[in-house]
């Protein structure tokens, strides 16, 4: 008798730590490591659709749909074959907030989702939580254990359909950019947190300052290198600083 095999938990991500990741697959097992070292095979995604694209059967061509979705850091298509792709992308539009789930997959030099389900988003405070979530993700299966401080306690999601977000309403802006904030409303940041934050705008260049050279840096003063990730993770939580691609960093008032 063929067992069942359980169903692969969601991990929150960005699109560059599925596009910019390591693809490794051995006979059926297919997964991508993000360059913050976090093994995936099935992922949640939150962006912008920017592309839906339909083919419709043809013949033995079997209908073939897709959605390209934009989260800041990246594109990456979520695709679907047959009628089930018809059930799955319906109601979604060009512009709208969406979360997207499912497995990562390659073929040839395109690292995509295969879609298990897509769903429009109304509230656009959920790409922040998405993003809170994804640094508190990479930071636990970094091996660094954090104070349970977030009023956010959940590290995946579980996706049943009781859990998804209910229909909502079309989304009419798009936002792909961190709200800057004005120096008088700006708290004062010390200790090594400010100090990251000073050597991040010391160093400011278009492609932003890596998280190796950030790391480097405090090391040779005497820092650990899992606290110095954190203070980075910390910052980029309240909006100080934001990753302008994958583990690449620029202050969010430039």
């Amino acid at each position: 008798m063929q067992t069942l095999q359980p169903r692969q938990i969601a991990i929150r991500a960005s699109v560059s730590d599925v596009v910019d990741g390591e693809f490794i697959e051995r006979d059926r097992d297919k997964r991508v490591i993000s360059p913050h070292g976090v093994e995936m095979k099935r992922v949640a995604l939150v962006g912008f659709v920017i592309e839906h694209y339909v083919s419709e059967a043809d013949g033995d061509k079997k209908r073939y749909e897709y959605i390209t979705i934009d989260d800041g850091t990246g594109t990456i298509s979520a695709k679907a074959w047959d009628e089930r792709s018809a059930h799955l992308f319906h109601g979604i539009q060009e512009g709208n907030l969406v979360l997207v789930v499912g497995m990562v997959r390659k073929s040839g030099d395109e690292t995509y989702i295969s879609l298990d389900f897509v769903t429009e988003l109304s509230d656009p405070n959920f790409m922040s939580l998405h993003l809170l979530e994804r640094y508190k993700t990479i930071l636990k299966r970094t091996g660094l254990q954090l104070p349970d401080t977030s009023m956010y306690q959940q590290e995946f999601l579980d996706f049943s359909e009781s859990s998804q977000p209910k229909e909502a309403k079309p989304s009419s802006s798009r936002k792909t950019a961190p709200s800057k904030k004005t120096k008088s409303s700006k708290p004062k940041i010390g200790g090594l947190a400010g100090e990251i934050l000073s050597f991040i705008q010391e160093n400011v260049n278009p492609d932003g300052v890596p998280m190796k050279d950030i790391v480097a840096h405090f090391e040779e003063k005497g820092k650990k290198s899992q606290d110095i990730q954190k203070k980075v993770f910390d910052l980029t939580g309240d909006v100080v600083i934001y990753e302008v691609k994958a583990s690449h960093y620029l202050p969010s008032d430039m």
